[in-house]
């Protein structure tokens, strides 16, 4: 349930819906970078989300020196994973991937980790409940 919808539904349909999402990694730089660029007070973890996979393309592209889809998968986790210098935004990672360095992506929506078939290796999910027609926040876990 989203803003919009909870906006165009009265309180007497919507009270007492919990909602259970993904939640971006909102303690992170990656977070706080994230509310800066998109320009939102509370960016949510699709936002977030979106903001990575596009932090991704441009660093594996870098790290590959190519732009094809294989090249991004087959570099993907070398930006994103293992020992390399934690960076919390794509500016910071082309820096040092221009210098030769390794590099650990860390994004707003949380670690960018996978398995080997592309799969997220860890998730935090959000708990809202709907009160009186406004989101109330349980937790993050």
């Amino acid at each position: 349930m989203t803003g919009k919808v909870l906006e165009s539904l009265p309180p007497e349909v919507t009270d007492g819906t919990y909602i259970v999402q993904p939640s971006a990694d909102v303690g992170s730089p990656a977070y706080e970078l994230a509310k800066k660029r998109l320009g939102l007070a509370d960016p949510d973890s699709y936002e977030c989300a979106a903001t990575d996979w596009a932090s991704l393309v441009c660093l594996s592209i870098a790290k590959a020196k190519e732009a094809t889809g294989t090249a991004i998968r087959d570099n993907v986790r070398k930006i994103s994973q293992g020992a390399g210098t934690k960076v919390y935004s794509a500016v910071e990672g082309l820096k040092l991937l221009a210098e030769g360095k390794e590099i650990n992506y860390e994004g707003a929506s949380g670690p960018c980790d996978f398995d080997e078939i592309g799969d997220i290796l860890d998730a935090k999910f959000r708990y809202t409940q709907v009160e009186k027609g406004k989101f109330k926040f349980l937790r993050i876990a």
